[in-house]
């Protein structure tokens, strides 16, 4: 892990997994948009519904043109999993990096946390394409399931940027106090 570590820490690799996430990001986004309708709730909030209830009122307001565009464009979800999972570790490496070149144990477990979080983002998406097209049948154990599994994806996720921003502020208020 700690080699994996010191091959992604590197800037060419977080620019250019940082584009791919953000081009895959920016294509989804517009795609969603046309297809939603502005007053109905997000990707998110149906990522989190929890119950079936509330995922079948979000859905609903999604329209039938909302859940089909929303499943053809799974394939690019998968890649923006991947890609934003690559851009986060290896920022993360960049950010915990000191003089001594030293990842640590601690860094190796957080570097791990966006390939934890694209394996759940990829678990989301794929139950999504299975039970999405027989919502009526999904249960409520499942729609809780998921979701929770969603809920875990974006805790880990924000877990890594805070601590990214953590680690840069930290070496600029170190930078200030040398000087």
């Amino acid at each position: 892990m700690d080699d994996l570590a010191g091959r992604l820490g590197r800037l060419w690799v977080v620019l250019i997994t940082g584009s791919i996430a953000a081009a895959c990001l920016t294509v989804l986004s517009i795609l969603i948009q046309r297809a939603i309708p502005p007053t109905a709730p997000g990707i998110v909030p149906m990522e989190l519904a929890f119950t079936k209830e509330r995922l079948m009122h979000i859905l609903n307001q999604w329209g039938e043109a909302g859940l089909t565009v929303y499943l053809k464009t799974m394939w690019i979800d998968y890649i923006y999993a991947l890609s934003y999972s690559f851009f986060l570790a290896s920022l993360f490496v960049l950010s915990s990096r000191d003089e001594k070149d030293d990842t640590g144990r601690l860094n190796l477990l957080f570097f791990s946390f966006p390939f934890i979080a694209a394996i759940l983002d990829w678990v989301e998406n794929s139950f999504h394409l299975v039970y999405f097209r027989n919502l009526q049948h999904v249960s409520e154990t499942v729609v809780f399931a998921v979701s929770f599994i969603s809920l875990i994806k974006w805790l880990l996720a924000i877990f890594v940027i805070v601590s990214i921003l953590y680690n840069f502020l930290r070496k600029v208020f170190v930078k200030m106090k040398q000087t």
